[in-house]
């Protein structure tokens, strides 16, 4: 049974179709409440999430792939919201908004996410059908084909440190990380843990550690690391791998955490140090300029 036709004329479905898979379609909502909201909608007429066949489920997966992939790529959102109301269009679909922190343009137009960080409203700006087309035809030709948007490894991930005096070995780490994984979370050491185990503490204080990591587009959440201990940090956020800088691989500490996330599922992945630059070294340079400055 084919998609209703009330249903595809009240989202303009045809009008503003962006892509299409076997059983799903992805157009652009008529009401712009967010830059890029979109409508995924099941090809066929179905009222209960439940009567879904094995196949809409997967090509669902890889549906969702491609929105958020694409609008990614040429939006920059920070997070996407997915809603399935049913309540008045009782037909399986979901309401898809990218949400955004900060403004953003397009085509010279500045856009506002004024309801962040809380739930966006069904309705939006009425835009005319120039401007929806327009938005529709930018989209579509940034679209990443479904077979083309590559699969990451993981699901979610998971990588801490200070963060100090942020450099381009911080960013190299997060930036691998995301690569591969869907979700990455970032514990960021709080002042006291760095005390404890440093004997001194950063320069940055960590709320400002906190807002800079919060800011790189490679980052899903923060949240404060409070203990070295990995594995209690897995059982409250159930990642199912960590990464880490290479520069601890092999002592004592990082090969028991191996093997007690080993025995979880959770792998963990080095990458290679960034070589030339460090926060020690930073924080030395600083500290030499702040000397001869005083003198």
């Amino acid at each position: 049974m084919k998609m209703n036709e009330d249903f595809q004329k009240k989202f303009a479905i045809n009008e503003y179709k962006i892509h299409e898979t076997d059983h799903w379609i992805w157009s652009l909502r008529p009401h712009q409440s967010t830059l890029g909201a979109s409508i995924l909608s099941l090809k066929r007429q179905c009222l209960r999430l439940s009567e879904l066949t094995e196949a809409e489920f997967a090509d669902l997966s890889k549906m969702v792939r491609a929105v958020e992939t694409t609008l990614g790529r040429v939006f920059q959102y920070d997070i996407m919201n997915y809603m399935m109301l049913m309540m008045v269009d009782k037909l399986v679909h979901y309401h898809v908004f990218p949400r955004y922190k900060n403004s953003v343009e397009f085509e010279g137009e500045i856009w506002e996410d004024k309801s962040w960080p809380n739930i966006p409203p069904i309705t939006g700006n009425a835009l005319s059908v120039n401007k929806l087309t327009e938005i529709t035809a930018f989209i579509k030709n940034n679209v990443l084909a479904v077979e083309q948007v590559p699969k990451k490894k993981f699901r979610c991930g998971y990588t801490t440190g200070v963060f100090d005096l942020f450099h381009v070995g911080h960013l190299n780490i997060l930036r691998k990380a995301k690569e591969q994984c869907d979700f990455l979370i970032v514990g960021v050491s709080t002042d006291e843990l760095v005390l404890d185990y440093k004997n001194k503490r950063p320069v940055i204080p960590f709320e400002e550690r906190k807002t800079i990591i919060e800011s790189v587009k490679y980052v899903d959440q923060v949240v404060p690391q409070i203990s070295m201990d990995k594995f209690a940090a897995w059982e409250n956020l159930r990642f199912d791998v960590i990464f880490h800088g290479d520069d601890w691989k092999g002592s004592k500490l990082y090969e028991e955490i191996e093997r007690k996330l080993k025995a979880v599922g959770v792998e963990m992945v080095y990458f290679p140090y960034t070589k030339g630059t460090s926060s020690t070294m930073l924080g030395d340079v600083l500290s030499k300029i702040s000397s001869e400055s005083q003198k």
